[in-house]
């Protein structure tokens, strides 16, 4: 008689002769004292019959009992798979809408704007400069104006003078009184005109410079101030890109956290699908230790059959052995079922991690000191430090703005004052054709008095290079309105590069629109994580169910070994025994994996040894090296 190791501390007792039958007279010694306890043993064959068929019952029942939950565990688990998926995924596309690589992309935009409103800032500048000396050339030409205003009411006195000679000279003579009588008074009218007009010029242009010296005043000092707010603008401007630059390197490195994560709770979740197939596994292996304990009852009914030993013996150590091979498989089971509801736990509780971890990443883009419970710190929100600074950015341009505004309200009034003057130059033209007309008639008339009209010669053609200086004085007029008009119409011209607005509002809409887009996918991911979350709490409250499986098994195995305890002797040495027999019985009632770790054991004699001097002692723990192939995490979510 010999001990067959199948694992550690099991062992299973056969005879090496015999098995085809073996003589009478061979019942002594060992052989003797085993065939006596066998008989003795015999007698307890029907309590173990009707145990076995209990055990079977209650393992069924068990195995039945659990598959309903794991089924919800599937369900539950798909779900989640696709939620955590689903919050990856959105989680990379947010924080990818702000990446700087991404044209589209809304930092890429505002960090454009931000430039171009310095750089309108700056055409705004050179803009005012540019109204600053057109106002000043305007100055100069209404200067220029009242100086040729004041040679035509020196003009208009020496008309009077003239007319006043044409008169005392014209006294002389009845003829000549006649004459010149009508020249005189229409050359006093018309001096009195020209100085008139000049009087009305002096006005006009008096009031004109001296707003065009207040606006002038007004935009050196605005000038000055523009200058300050561009300094202040570019600075400005330099803080909010670099507020963009960190937002976008907070993108880059959030897109990569979240894929970092993603990969994890994709791993976590293969954990999940490999330990839910593991019921499939654990329904085989029961079904296959309850179909066992049949065959071992319907061995013991053999036994009972048999009248004589040597018949009835194979079959009863047959299913005494196929019971101590059960027993290791149902520990296999238990130990793998306990290891599994950890694994469970602690994938649940990386997942959970791993969600935070993916909320952490819009977290910091966000600026909030902590998560989730902390309240978002205003001096950290980065988004509202960029609005800030493009807020800042609008009031400067707004007031260099507002500094054009005056410039184009002196340039109406420029444009007043040449309307003005231009209507008093068409009355001067008037005057200057009556003029020049009444003294060719007054020289006409002093050509008709002879010597005597040669006074009033004299006087004639005074009045008649009166006449010719005041059409150079006119054309120099006319030259000097028109490049006032022309001046004032570059003054009243919208600026040219003014979209100072329009990028302003565009700006403030974008970021507006990121802030409002952004807070809401936030807000949404946060509740979508809590639901998650929700979900896995009430997943991993409902793994308790595996416990309570894995000591129910362990009461099923304690009964399994209580009734083969004691069944058979052991033997007296140590021999050899039939690997093609044993190796009959390991194909017939084990499993692959367990008929590897037999097969292992019959190939060292010396082990088998150890594991028989060790029986009951030192069971294999099967938890160990299960389920190696959950390691193969992205096959088990494609399986699943």
């Amino acid at each position: 008689m010999v001990p067959v190791i199948i694992s550690k501390g099991i062992e299973l007792n056969f005879l090496k002769g015999g098995l085809k039958g073996f003589p009478a007279n061979s019942l002594t010694g060992g052989m003797g004292n085993f065939l006596r306890s066998y008989f003795k043993s015999i007698k307890k064959h029907p309590a173990l019959m009707e145990e076995l068929s209990e055990l079977s019952k209650d393992l069924e029942k068990e195995v039945s009992a659990v598959e309903p939950l794991f089924m919800g565990m599937g369900t539950d688990l798909q779900t989640i798979h696709q939620n955590t998926g689903d919050l990856a995924r959105n989680v990379l596309n947010w924080v990818g809408l702000l990446d700087d690589k991404n044209e589209s992309g809304a930092f890429f935009t505002l960090r454009k704007l931000a430039d171009m409103a310095l750089e309108e800032l700056l055409s705004c500048q050179k803009e005012i400069e540019e109204k600053l000396s057109q106002r000043k050339l305007v100055m100069e030409h209404l200067d220029s104006l009242s100086g040729i205003f004041v040679r035509v009411e020196k003009i208009g006195l020496l008309l009077k003078i003239v007319a006043m000679n044409i008169g005392i000279e014209s006294a002389r003579t009845h003829k000549s009184f006649e004459l010149f009588s009508v020249v005189s008074m229409e050359t006093s009218h018309l001096s009195m005109k020209i100085r008139q007009i000049a009087d009305t010029s002096f006005e006009v242009l008096n009031s004109a410079g001296e707003s065009q010296k207040a606006l002038y005043h007004s935009l050196s000092q605005g000038l000055h101030h523009i200058r300050g707010m561009a300094r202040n603008a570019g600075k400005i401007v330099h803080e909010a890109v670099g507020e963009i630059e960190c937002l976008m390197a907070a993108s880059r490195n959030a897109v990569e956290k979240a894929g970092v994560n993603s990969h994890r709770i994709r791993e976590q979740v293969g954990e999940l699908v490999a330990a839910i197939q593991f019921h499939d596994n654990m329904s085989q292996r029961i079904a296959h230790i309850t179909k066992a304990l049949k065959d071992a009852k319907i061995l013991l009914d053999e036994s009972l059959k048999n009248k004589s030993p040597e018949n009835g013996k194979d079959s009863s150590l047959t299913a005494i052995s196929i019971i101590h091979l059960q027993t290791m498989q149902l520990k296999g089971i238990i130990g793998e079922i306990r290891r599994i509801h950890c694994q469970g736990r602690d994938a649940f509780e990386n997942i959970l991690g791993e969600i935070d971890a993916l909320l952490e990443c819009l977290t910091r883009m966000s600026g909030d000191s902590s998560f989730p419970d902390s309240e978002k710190g205003k001096n950290n929100d980065p988004f509202e430090k960029l609005q800030t600074s493009f807020g800042s950015l609008a009031q400067v341009l707004l007031q260099a703005q507002e500094l054009l505004n005056p410039a184009r309200q002196s340039a109406s009034k420029a444009s007043e004052t040449v309307e003005q003057i231009e209507k008093l130059v068409r009355d001067i033209h008037s005057i200057e054709f009556e003029t020049h007309l009444m003294a060719l008639n007054a020289i006409v008339k002093a050509a008709h008095l002879g010597q005597e009209g040669g006074a009033l010669e004299v006087l004639a053609q005074e009045v008649k290079q009166s006449s010719d200086q005041s059409v150079g004085v006119l054309d120099r007029t006319t030259d000097l309105l028109q490049q006032i008009t022309a001046t004032a119409e570059k003054l009243q011209e919208e600026w040219a590069a003014n979209e100072a607005g329009t990028t302003l509002n565009q700006a403030a809409n974008t970021l507006s629109k990121v802030c409002r887009d952004f807070s809401k996918d936030s807000e949404a991911a946060r509740i979508q994580a809590e639901t998650i979350k929700k979900s896995i709490s009430g997943l991993v409250s409902n793994l308790d169910f595996m416990p309570r499986l894995a000591e129910n098994l362990s009461g099923c195995l304690e009964r399994m070994e209580g009734s083969i305890q004691d069944r058979v002797p052991a033997p007296e040495k140590d021999s050899g025994q039939d690997k093609e027999e044993i190796n009959e019985l390991f194909q017939s009632y084990s499993m692959d994996r367990e008929r590897e770790i037999h097969q292992s054991i019959l190939e060292t004699p010396s082990m088998m040894a150890k594991a028989y001097n060790n029986n009951q002692g030192n069971i294999i723990n099967s938890s160990e090296g299960t389920l190696d192939s959950a390691k193969d995490l992205g096959d088990n979510v494609e399986l699943f």
